[in-house]
């Protein structure tokens, strides 16, 4: 659904990561781990198509990123930062249903349809119902990253990054972030994820790709043996099989 091969990326002339290939399939749920600095958000932002690669090439369902328009990328591809400050008073309802503005055709600058059955279906898989109508000026952090989750929902992606989805998050929310991923991917949806809490992340996908020194230093399922070394050489701590810090 979607690959990268041979992957240069970074800002203006300056890479950040080389020579990274790796490819997701309908389903697929990996978690893209590294340390601080290793390039992981700098990878989301390039498959997104919001960063110009350096060279190498990315295919999004056998088109050539570089050849689709940014509408044609956003009716594939839904993104979600790890952070967003929101500068005006909309509505959560309104924030969620932006997500629909890729669908809208020619008329995707005028008004989107705040009631329809994707926006809807969106802020209840996120349990966010009751704040549809707050604005989003006014709610605390995770919520903020939750309402985000639920506008890439309702954009219908076939491919979703998320760049530190449990960032903010409660434990309660971070067991739901993870079985709603665990939902989607088994609804067909390609989910790449960048978290920094390696435990959530091996209990939340069924791969893991792991990033250092601007390249890619493994990538398999979270079942490899070859995992724990992998995280140990990335992040210079010991990790056990199941992700958990060795104190």
């Amino acid at each position: 659904m979607i690959g990268v091969k041979d992957l240069c990326c970074g800002y203006g002339t300056k890479p950040v990561l080389r020579e990274v290939t790796l490819s997701l399939s309908p389903g697929e749920r990996v978690a893209l781990l590294g340390p601080n600095g290793s390039g992981k958000s700098t990878l989301l932002r390039t498959m997104a198509g919001l960063l110009q690669p350096l060279s190498g090439s990315i295919q999004i369902s056998g088109h050539s990123l570089e050849a689709l328009s940014p509408i044609q990328i956003a009716q594939h591809v839904a993104m979600v930062f790890q952070s967003v400050e929101p500068a005006f008073e909309f509505s959560v309802r309104n924030v969620v249903a932006f997500g629909r503005l890729p669908w809208q055709g020619d008329t995707w600058w005028g008004p989107v349809d705040e009631s329809g059955t994707h926006v809807e279906s969106a802020l209840a898989r996120l349990g966010i119902e009751s704040l549809a109508d707050s604005p989003v000026t006014e709610l605390s952090g995770g919520e903020l990253q939750r309402v985000m989750i639920a506008k890439a929902l309702a954009q219908q992606p076939q491919i979703l990054l998320l760049d530190e989805p449990t960032s903010h998050q409660d434990p309660k929310h971070q067991i739901e972030i993870a079985r709603l991923v665990q939902e989607l991917a088994s609804e067909g949806v390609a989910i790449l994820f960048a978290v920094h809490d390696v435990s959530w992340a091996l209990h939340a996908a069924a791969r893991a790709v792991v990033i250092t020194g601007g390249t890619v230093e493994f990538d398999g399922g979270i079942d490899s043996p070859e995992l724990p070394a992998a995280l140990e050489r990335a992040y210079g701590v010991a990790f056990n099989p199941e992700g958990q810090l060795c104190w």
